[in-house]
């Protein structure tokens, strides 16, 4: 094995957080309630759901953390969280989406809750929105049975990842004391628009009068625009291009984002040596699909969720050495995906693109239309050929085929 990347016992990582038989259950039973994961638009709909939960955070001393942005979200926010664990409070994190286990969405105090707990918790949101007549979405009754949860665990501080843009997003019911935005670049633009600036118009939506903004945008026309933004709006920003523009690896700027929302939280100086120093002496987890490091048999997988152009983009800036990659996407145009699979040529990796089944994979026909890259109809068994061969490959692209992947490899594990 290649010893540059860090071995994981497979079964060890996998059981820990991901029950197949308990899985199944309460997936099928949150399709039953409400269907497929789908964005249902407008936040007045669901207010009186969230008003209860918001007015007891305050009652309690509950901070929130509010992080938005096209890629680096979920990192950011874990990031952020060890570091206030680290000091001994409580924290919760709100992230979607999962990848292998739904629990993954849940986070309190660096733990998931159990499959019990959950379920408890999701009939609870459901009877109250019953009571209230409130028709939820997937996304909007899960971030609610993690408010509910919150009840329970009465956290110093909850971190929450926005799904899908910002302005509309379930978690900008929730006036946060902290912002951040770890990028801007083209997704979802069915929903947020194919425009640059019209991007970052929804994600400043979660920014609020006077509440710190940390950015980390690297455009310099992005960036006046949210300096214009702070200022109508009066509040501090802190635009950390300026004291970080040489970094490009993705994985550092996101731990860069959450070291500066830690040092204002902590009511210290927000300098390029204060987050260095803090930097340099933590240890961040591997978090899913994250750069996340998994032996199977005797070959290396990582796992990167580098799912868009800007992503992919990232990932070949990274240190992290692309000889062999397994690519499927979400729904998305062919100019986008044939962008994605060019950017990895580019830098010599044989890309093996395959479809994946899940409501919001991209076609299989569409797919194939891109003609740029090796395809492989059965993605499975282009994994089974590997079992008995050493060196690394990499799983990339759309969260939901990560999860499908690592569901594959924990159901076929001797």
């Amino acid at each position: 094995m290649e010893a540059r990347y860090k071995k994981m016992g497979l079964k060890m990582q996998f059981t820990a957080s991901y029950c197949q038989v308990q899985e199944q259950k309460i997936a099928d039973y949150l399709l039953n309630m409400v269907g497929e994961e789908s964005f249902l638009p407008g936040l007045d709909r669901i207010r009186p759901l969230f008003e209860s939960y918001s007015q007891t955070y305050y009652d309690q001393g509950t901070k929130i953390v509010t992080v938005g942005g096209t890629n680096g979200k979920g990192e950011t926010c874990f990031s952020l969280a060890k570091l206030l664990e680290s000091d001994s409070l409580s924290v919760g994190v709100w992230s979607s989406p999962h990848i292998l286990s739904v629990r993954e969405r849940f986070s309190f105090n660096g733990k998931l809750v159990t499959y019990p707990m959950l379920r408890q918790s999701v009939e609870q949101v459901l009877n109250r929105c019953r009571n209230l007549e409130i028709e939820v979405s997937y996304y909007e009754l899960l971030f609610a049975t993690f408010c509910q949860l919150a009840l329970h665990y009465k956290p110093n501080y909850l971190i929450l990842e926005v799904g899908l843009g910002g302005r509309f997003d379930a978690v900008n019911l929730f006036c946060p004391n902290y912002t951040g935005i770890t990028s801007i670049s083209r997704d979802h633009q069915g929903v947020l628009g194919h425009r640059l600036r019209e991007i970052l118009s929804e994600k400043l939506g979660i920014t609020r009068p006077k509440v710190p903004l940390v950015s980390f945008i690297e455009s310099g026309y992005l960036r006046e625009r949210v300096a214009k933004s702070a200022s109508q709006l009066g509040h501090p920003l802190i635009d950390l291009e300026k004291l970080f523009s040489g970094v490009k690896d993705y994985c550092h700027r996101n731990q860069i984002v959450a070291a500066s929302l830690y040092l204002l939280i902590r009511e210290q100086a927000v300098t390029a040596s204060n987050i260095t120093q803090l930097l340099e002496k933590t240890k961040f987890p591997t978090l899913k699909g994250r750069r996340e490091v998994v032996t199977y048999n005797k070959r290396n997988y990582i796992f990167i969720g580098a799912h868009n152009v800007d992503g992919i983009r990232k990932l070949v800036q990274s240190e992290i050495e692309l000889k062999e990659v397994l690519l499927s996407f979400s729904k998305r145009s062919l100019e986008d995906m044939k962008c994605g699979v060019k950017i990895l040529q580019n830098v010599g990796a044989e890309v093996f693109l395959t479809a994946f089944d899940h409501p919001k994979a991209a076609s299989q026909s569409d797919l194939t239309q891109l003609n740029a890259a090796h395809f492989v109809n059965d993605w499975c068994q282009f994994i089974a050929n590997r079992n008995d061969t050493e060196g690394t490959t990499i799983i990339a692209g759309s969260y939901y085929f990560i999860g499908e992947v690592q569901k594959y490899m924990s159901e076929n594990f001797d």
